[in-house]
């Protein structure tokens, strides 16, 4: 019988399609042979690199062991006063050096160099040679009377910020704690950064323990002082618990009193003298007191001048003022300056 025949098969079958794939299944594995021969030829090159560094150390290794190295050549001293170091050219051999007399160290001291007067600063920061104290001194003038200039603390800044006021110790931030008798405790809340001490004086005021807080002039009329009065019995202040120091830096702590506490000090810096400046030139007597350089060209000098004869001091004084800015001694009539 015939066979049987399925004609235009071979017709629709893609043969080099079948072959391409193929071909590439086989490529892929040569490429993998292709990067390992790659990897192994970059191994063998780094090895080859490796030994010739090697082979240079070595080298270099071998020079430095060599007599004409320093490291091939020590020396030994014995005896004091004299040390030795050998260098690749140094030659063999002992060699003996006699000390006859040491070197001893010498120095010299200069006195300090005057600087310029801090002006702006307290008076106790300014750089005077004698500290200025606090107290009172007598200026005038033939022609405009006398007045007498008090020296001391500042008027406390007490609407700036805590931490930018003119306080002589700086407040930390925390808490402190007021109690009275018949109100019980307070604790007051203290942020450097936020409040100022209107701002505490007027927590103090509204802690409704009965105390009020206000700030008092000084011995020489200066607000800087800061009061405490109850209305509800005796006054207790701290506890052990507080974290801020606002009760010592306001000189409240070691107060005495029952119901009222006055702080032992003022809490404000000391003048500086600028400030002493401003209350001469401000008393209404006729005198111009200002600040001039030496022959140095340093700003350290306090003059003063008027259009009539000078007088200064008295013996009520209680500031050395006068005699710690030089002033008292200098000469003239009209107008007087001397170094600080």
């Amino acid at each position: 019988s015939d066979p049987v025949r399925i004609g235009g098969f071979f017709s629709s079958f893609d043969t080099e399609a079948v072959i391409a794939q193929l071909t590439k299944v086989r490529q892929v594995r040569i490429d993998k042979l292709n990067v390992e021969a790659l990897r192994a030829d970059a191994r063998k090159t780094a090895i080859a690199g490796l030994v010739t560094r090697f082979s240079s150390l070595l080298s270099k290794v071998k020079a430095l062991s060599s007599s004409t190295s320093a490291s091939g050549k020590s020396t030994a001293v014995s005896g004091t006063g004299v040390n030795a170091a050998a260098d690749p050219t140094a030659a063999l051999g002992s060699f003996t050096v006699d000390v006859t007399r040491l070197a001893t160290g010498t120095s010299a001291t200069g006195s300090a160099i005057t600087a310029a007067l801090d002006a702006a600063s307290p008076l106790d920061e300014s750089n005077f040679q004698t500290t200025p104290t606090s107290g009172a001194f007598t200026i005038g003038t033939s022609g405009g009377g006398s007045a007498t200039i008090k020296v001391g603390a500042q008027a406390v800044n007490s609407a700036a910020l805590l931490n930018a006021s003119n306080f002589a110790t700086a407040v930390t931030s925390g808490t402190f704690t007021i109690s009275t008798s018949g109100g019980g405790p307070a604790v007051i809340n203290v942020d450097i950064a936020t409040q100022s001490l209107d701002d505490i004086v007027t927590a103090i005021n509204g802690s409704g323990i009965g105390v009020t807080a206000s700030i008092a002039n000084d011995t020489y009329g200066r607000a800087n002082t800061l009061v405490l009065t109850s209305t509800n019995g005796d006054i207790t202040l701290g506890d052990s618990g507080d974290t801020s120091n606002f009760l010592s830096a306001t000189n409240l702590s070691g107060a005495t009193g029952t119901t009222t506490l006055t702080a032992t000090a003022p809490m404000s810096r000391q003048m500086s003298l600028n400030d002493v400046i401003a209350e001469i030139n401000g008393a209404g007597v006729g005198i111009t007191a200002s600040i001039t350089n030496d022959s140095n060209g340093k700003a350290n000098i306090l003059s003063l001048s008027a259009a009539t004869s000078i007088t200064l001091g008295n013996t009520t004084d209680t500031s050395n003022f006068l005699s710690a800015t030089n002033v008292l001694a200098s000469p003239g009539t009209t107008s007087r300056s001397e170094h600080r």
